[in-house]
């Protein structure tokens, strides 16, 4: 896990003491090690050696989060003596199996890591050795032979990679404020993605674009191939074309399917030279993960961390707290507070670049930070089973319809099961409408910014819908620029290639039974000896105080206010926001206050009126 910056620009490409602390803005990302290689190198320079400017048209920065391989053989760039150079963030869970393979092709390695495997890859399978990874990527590799860029990002987007147009070529990071410190870019906020934000609360509508004008994302499941004219991209993975109804699943072979490809998942994620811990909640997911860690590792206690929101009607402590105790793992109370929300939220927002919509990101935040004091580099999450395999009660409801057209007495088991699932709900009936109301069916608050969902019947195409746009992209943006900013590398089980295709595939009514949502998961937790979280009915949201803390920061925090916020402390409008704040309607005035903390982040000038355009992020940040 790792950060990675470059360029490729044949005609008027440079290399400065600029490329090195532009490519250190994300250090976060990667405190072990850095270095950097441009074309006409045979070896790898360090960052602080870059001082007068250099002409080449491509160069390659990295910063290292050491986890495989811990030695100097791991230090990127990865160059193969042949011409080839590669920039990798990730982790290739099956680099051993891979490994093999090329050995068995006379493919001979000199160190243990995942990287080397990926660049004997590209020798031996070019473009096709994407269908082979399992595993969480973004990298550059420049191939000289061809005198070829790659850009390419795992099948869902686990990892970021941005990119952008620079001195008639490209320019590439992991982080936009990296490519702020390229030598004449301009960044200017994008006001169509803004526009979105406002009329959905999500920072992201999918992967194509960011909060930046002209700075766009490499699409997940894809590489973009750029030569010194040419840009051409591949698609390796299309979530939406392999996601085919299996109709021949039987519900045993569905769930037995489902537990070994899961646990084979759990296997491949425990991969490191360092301790693996886990994100442990008290719903099913994270259960399941931690019972299948000591599964495979009898004789180990992992860290196992769990936030507490302070909400008694909301607790996940006591349960995890017994799961913790069931398996052997030590088990690390994580607790935030109002005024450590208001000193985060610049950090928050400094590091996702995006505005922050709610307060459970600085949960999760919470987590990261609780996990690197304890020196754990490594967590195992739970994300994107409920996108997967049906989770949210949205999925349930809308199974209830449909069963109720077609079967009455499978809709009437439905129908039971949703109301035991809602009246076991430990949130307001805000939250409630939250879980229920699809995606894409919000107002467009402002009008052409967001396309008009048609509406999403079958429940299928609502999970697809929350894989591809709605959910998961924004899950996984949050999920990696929070464990990334303490230096943390979150990994997903439930992501894995091979559930992903069993999730994909799965009859919708073999994901419910008799009103349980994301049945597979819960028969796994069971097996595993979690029977009690197995099958709880309801489902706590992972969330703070939320409606008091977004209103504190709004209108009280340390005795600061916004320039935007200020302007509505006087005639009467404050007393309209607190009107509005205690009616449950807060969220329209979150993403208020979020926008202003972005815009103020990265264009404080423009912001307080200094100036009428951006000139760059701010880095005065951290």
């Amino acid at each position: 896990m790792c950060a990675l910056m470059g360029f490729y620009a044949p005609r008027s490409g440079s290399v400065g003491a600029w490329f090195g602390a532009a490519t250190r803005q994300a250090l976060h990302r990667g405190p072990d090690d850095s270095g950097c290689w441009h074309a006409g190198l045979n070896r790898i320079m360090s960052l602080s050696d870059l001082d007068s400017e250099v002409r080449t048209a491509v160069a390659l920065g990295h910063l290292r989060l050491s986890i495989v391989d811990l030695s100097e053989h791991g230090r990127q760039p990865f160059l193969d003596g042949g011409g080839r150079a590669l920039s990798f963030n990730g982790e290739i869970y099956n680099y051993i199996e891979l490994r093999r393979e090329l050995e068995r092709l006379g493919h001979e390695f000199r160190t243990s890591t995942d990287t080397e495997v990926v660049l004997q890859a590209w020798g031996a399978w070019g473009l096709s050795m994407f269908e082979r990874f399992n595993g969480m990527w973004a990298l550059a590799l420049w191939d000289a032979p061809t005198r070829t860029l790659v850009l390419s990002r795992d099948r869902l987007g686990e990892k970021p990679l941005f990119f952008t147009d620079w001195r008639d070529g490209i320019a590439f990071a992991s982080e936009v404020k990296q490519l702020a410190g390229f030598p004449e870019m301009k960044l200017r906020p994008d006001e169509e993605h803004i526009g979105r934000f406002i009329a959905t609360g999500l920072p992201y509508h999918g992967w194509s674009s960011s909060f930046f004008e002209a700075v766009r994302q490499v699409e997940p499941g894809t590489v973009l191939s750029i030569g010194e004219t040419t840009r051409a991209t591949h698609r390796y993975y299309d979530l939406e074309a392999s996601a085919h109804e299996r109709v021949d699943w039987s519900a045993a072979d569905l769930n037995e399917s489902a537990h070994e490809a899961f646990m084979h998942s759990v296997k491949l994620r425990l991969r490191a030279d360092v301790d693996v811990g886990v994100c442990l909640s008290s719903g099913v997911d994270s259960t399941a993960i931690v019972r299948a860690m000591k599964h495979h590792d009898p004789f180990s206690s992992p860290h196992a961390f769990t936030f507490d929101a302070s909400i008694p009607k909301a607790d996940e402590c006591t349960v995890a707290r017994r799961t913790a105790a069931n398996v052997g793992a030590q088990w690390i109370h994580v607790e935030g507070s109002r005024p450590d929300f208001g000193r985060v939220m610049p950090a928050l927002v400094w590091h996702h670049e995006t505005p922050i919509p709610e307060s459970s990101i600085y949960a999760q935040w919470c987590l990261y930070r609780a996990a690197r004091k304890k020196h754990i580099k490594v967590l195992l999450d739970g994300q994107g089973a409920d996108e997967l395999f049906g989770g949210y009660l949205k999925f349930l409801a809308a199974r209830a319809r449909f069963d109720s057209r077609h079967d009455p007495f499978a809709g009437l088991l439905a129908t039971y099961g949703l109301i035991r699932q809602l009246l076991a709900l430990p949130a307001s009936l805000s939250s409630v409408r939250r879980f229920v109301r699809p995606r894409g069916h919000r107002a467009n608050a402002v009008a052409g910014m967001v396309p008009k969902a048609p509406p999403l019947v079958r429940e299928r195409d609502m999970r697809i819908a929350d894989l591809i746009t709605w959910s998961l992209p924004n899950l996984l943006s949050w999920q990696d620029r929070s464990s990334m900013a303490h230096g943390v590398e979150a990994r997903l089980p439930f992501l894995d290639p091979n559930l992903l295709a069993i999730g994909l595939s799965a009859p919708s009514k073999l994901l419910y039974h008799h009103g349980r949502t994301k049945y597979p998961i819960r028969m796994i937790a069971a097996r595993l000896g979690e029977p009690e979280v197995a099958w709880r009915w309801g489902k706590i949201p992972f969330a703070s105080e939320e409606k008091a803390w977004m209103r504190a920061r709004a209108l009280h925090d340390n005795g600061t206010r916004s320039s935007l916020w200020s302007t509505f402390e006087t005639g009467g409008a404050a007393d309209e926001l607190r009107r509005l704040a205690d009616a449950g309607e807060h969220r329209a005035l979150v993403r208020r206050l979020a926008i202003d903390e972005f815009l103020r982040t990265f264009w404080p000038d423009a912001v307080d009126g200094r100036s009428s355009s951006a000139t760059g992020v701010s880095e005065t940040v951290r």
